[in-house]
């Protein structure tokens, strides 16, 4: 798994095995919209200038 996939796993209170299998059956909701929305938040955190305690930087 991808970091993306790890912070989404918590934020959608998912278990990293949970949120691994549904990956291996290429589920959209776990490969593309969870993945999607936090990068979404991440811009919009950067943006008014508030980063995360988890960011990678």
């Amino acid at each position: 798994m991808k970091y993306i996939h790890y912070i989404a796993a918590e934020m959608y209170g998912y278990s990293y095995g949970r949120y691994a299998d549904k990956l291996e059956i290429r589920h959209i909701r776990f490969t593309k919209i969870m993945p999607n929305t936090i990068r979404t938040m991440q811009k919009q955190k950067k943006k008014i200038g508030i980063i995360p305690d988890w960011h990678p930087n």
